[in-house]
């Protein structure tokens, strides 16, 4: 996407199975440049054929709206254990619940849908996905035999920001 800056697809796409993409959308109004850039590739991949003739299922999500040099996303989720952990900003909430609609037309019921507070974490270039598919189960004991998650509470958190829908 124009200014973007990690390059990566997973803060604009998101496969949610062997037959679906979610792709983002911006309002043409608020980032012009962006939105043909997504609507075109939208196209591309509704004239994808599978392998049984049928075409590539395109949901479309919306994108928060850009916050120069910040490029928030709904698309970089984590799908993992039955749940499917989404980036959502409580600082603008405007496209949450469209957001959300849109995971739960990919997913159906048969995931739960839980909401994580990126506001922070994107900051850095990324939101669910981008700071997790590096972690290791337990990078500070490689090689002692424990194979448990670590956890690092944030400082001064009396509970997790993560909401299930």
């Amino acid at each position: 996407m124009a200014g973007e800056g990690t390059g990566h697809i997973d803060m604009f796409a998101k496969f949610t199975s062997h037959d679906t993409v979610m792709v983002g959308r911006y309002d043409t109004n608020v980032d012009p440049a962006n939105a043909a850039i997504l609507d075109r590739n939208a196209e591309r991949l509704g004239a994808i054929r599978l392998a049984d003739g049928s075409p590539l299922r395109v949901i479309r999500i919306p994108m928060p709206d850009p916050t120069y040099p910040v490029y928030r996303s709904y698309t970089n989720s984590l799908i993992v254990n039955g749940q499917v952990i989404i980036p959502t900003y409580p600082s603008d909430r405007a496209h949450e619940a469209e957001a959300i609609a849109a995971y739960r037309q990919a997913f159906g019921s048969e995931y739960e849908l839980i909401s994580l507070d990126a506001d922070q974490v994107i900051q850095l270039g990324g939101a669910v996905h981008c700071t997790t598919m590096g972690f290791s189960l337990d990078p500070l004991n490689a090689g002692s035999g424990s194979s448990g998650p670590i956890t690092v509470p944030e400082e001064g958190a009396t509970e997790p920001t993560a909401t299930p829908y």
